[in-house]
C-alpha cells in the first residue's frame, strides 16, 4: 500500500521491505523519517524522468538521513561470502598491504580462509543487484558505512569495496586456485562455472558503469550523460581516499 493505494513492486523490493519490517530496521533507527525507494519514486517506464533523476541523485543522497542497499534474500552460503569480504577488507585496511604469509598460505592451501568461501563470494557477485543502474549511485554517492543487506545480515559498502580491492591488488591470481578448490569440494557441479566471471572484480567504479551499459540500460543519451556525471564523481572520490 502506498498513499492508500495498492502498487506492484518487483520481488527484490518486496523481499527487502519484508526484511526491514521483520528487523524493525527503520523504526529502530528513527521513527520519524520517510522511506525513499528509487524503484517506486522514479517512473521506471519513463526514460526522460530516469535521466533527470540520475542527474539529481547527488542531491537526493546528500539530503537523506541514511542509505540502505538490499542485495537479495540470503542463500545457504551468503554468510560465508560476507565473512570472506570482511576478512579481506580488514587485511586491506592495514595500509593497503596484505601480509605475505597470507598469500603464500593460500598458494599452499587454497582452503586456508575457510572452505567454500571463494565460491560463495563468486555467487554473491553474480546477483542481479550488481547490474542495476542505480547501484552506481548507491556505491559512489552513499556513505562508506552504508549497510548492504543479504537477508537479515548486512555488510558495509566499505567492506565490500575494500575486500574487492584486496582481491584485485593481491589475490587476483590465487583466487582462481581457491575457486577451483571450492568447486572440487562440491558433489554436484551442475550449473557451477569452471572459472571466475571477473566482471565485478576489477576497479569497481569503472566496472559498475560498464556493467550498466552492457545491460543496455545506457541506450538513452540522457542516462549516459547522468552516468558520466557519476563516473566523474567516482573518480574524484577515489582520488581523495
Amino acid at each position: 500500500m502506498l498513499n492508500g493505494e495498492e502498487i506492484e513492486v518487483r520481488k527484490n523490493l518486496a523481499d527487502a521491505l519484508r526484511v526491514f519490517r521483520r528487523l524493525n530496521w527503520f523504526h529502530m533507527q528513527s521513527p520519524y523519517y520517510g522511506l525513499w525507494v528509487d524503484a517506486v519514486c522514479i517512473n521506471q517506464a519513463d526514460a526522460a524522468e530516469q535521466g533527470a533523476q540520475v542527474a539529481m541523485m547527488r542531491a537526493i543522497f546528500a539530503g537523506s538521513w541514511t542509505t540502505v542497499a538490499f542485495l537479495g534474500e540470503a542463500s545457504k552460503t551468503s554468510h560465508i561470502s560476507m565473512d570472506l569480504l570482511r576478512h579481506l577488507a580488514d587485511l586491506w585496511a592495514t595500509s593497503y598491504e596484505v601480509p605475505p604469509h597470507v598469500l603464500s598460505e593460500l598458494q599452499v592451501d587454497p582452503g586456508a580462509l575457510g572452505p567454500g568461501k571463494w565460491l560463495a563470494l563468486h555467487d554473491l557477485l553474480q546477483r542481479d543487484y550488481w547490474s542495476r543502474l542505480w547501484v552506481v549511485q548507491e556505491a559512489v554517492l552513499a556513505p562508506d558505512n552504508m549497510p548492504m543487506f543479504l537477508g537479515d545480515e548486512f555488510i558495509t559498502w566499505r567492506q565490500v569495496r575494500d575486500g574487492l580491492s584486496a582481491i584485485h591488488v593481491h589475490f587476483w591470481y590465487v583466487k582462481d586456485t581457491c575457486f577451483a578448490y571450492d568447486r572440487n569440494l562440491l558433489q554436484d557441479t551442475h550449473g557451477v562455472p569452471e572459472s571466475w566471471d571477473t566482471e565485478t572484480l576489477h576497479h569497481i567504479d569503472k566496472d559498475l558503469i560498464r556493467i550498466v551499459l552492457k545491460e543496455n540500460l545506457g541506450e538513452s543519451r540522457t542516462l549516459v550523460q547522468g552516468l558520466d556525471k557519476v563516473e566523474g564523481a567516482s573518480r574524484r572520490a577515489i582520488s581523495t581516499n
